[in-house]
């Protein structure tokens, strides 16, 4: 018998509000085999791992299940210089779609057949530049979404080498959340702390924009 998620919602109770805490036995299941967490060589059930807590709002449009909230909490890996704990906080905002899986397949394919023969090799299959979510009979299960969200920043930073926290987890941070507000696509999500910056920054030298006229 497989057992189920902790995290799930009966669309049957759509809408609803839901609190969900994440806890750090659940972060250390999902930060296994990055980096910069094995580098702590921390028990695999970890309960130090971190935590998060989501404040969500669903409900149901056709087959669609739209959820919108935020999610806020914390992780702990190693340093990328010295490998001793470091504690990222995470404060993201959410708002994601789950679509039936056999709809979610349909689309997909649809896409892919009407960008075959596209010279754009920059053009995406529209799920990719989606938040979009399969799910199954009358369940929305949270945990991809969860799991998703903890990992995706974390994975790939350097381990054993100086790097910027700033730029790799803080300013990644900003850009996903901004991007998960405009609905915009998240593999340009730097584009929007970019222009962000070009409007609050006194231009000057040095500066990202050197002169008013830029």
């Amino acid at each position: 018998m497989v057992e189920s998620s902790p995290y799930t919602v009966d669309v049957r109770e759509l809408p609803c509000h839901r609190h969900l805490d994440v806890p750090g036995v659940f972060v250390a299941k999902v930060l296994a085999g990055l980096p910069l967490r094995d580098a702590l060589e921390a028990p695999a059930e970890d309960p130090a791992a971190g935590a998060l807590a989501l404040d969500i709002d669903l409900h149901v449009d056709g087959t669609s299940v739209f959820v919108t909230g935020k999610a806020a909490g914390h992780v702990v890996v190693g340093c990328g210089r010295c490998v001793g704990p470091v504690r990222i906080a995470i404060t993201e905002a959410l708002r994601v779609t789950f679509m039936p899986r056999s709809e979610l397949a349909d689309d997909t394919d649809a896409a892919a057949s009407a960008g075959e023969g596209d010279d754009d090799p920059g053009q995406e299959v529209a799920g990719a530049d989606l938040d979009l979510f399969p799910y199954d009979g009358e369940t929305i299960d949270l945990e991809p979404l969860i799991r998703e969200r903890i990992g995706v920043i974390l994975d790939g930073l350097p381990i054993g080498e100086e790097f910027d926290w700033v730029d790799k987890v803080s300013m990644e941070l900003t850009a996903m959340t901004l991007a998960t507000l405009f609905d915009y696509p998240q593999e340009k999500r730097r584009q929007l702390t970019f222009w962000s910056d070009v409007m609050t920054v006194s231009p000057g030298p040095g500066q990202i924009v050197e002169t008013a006229e830029e």
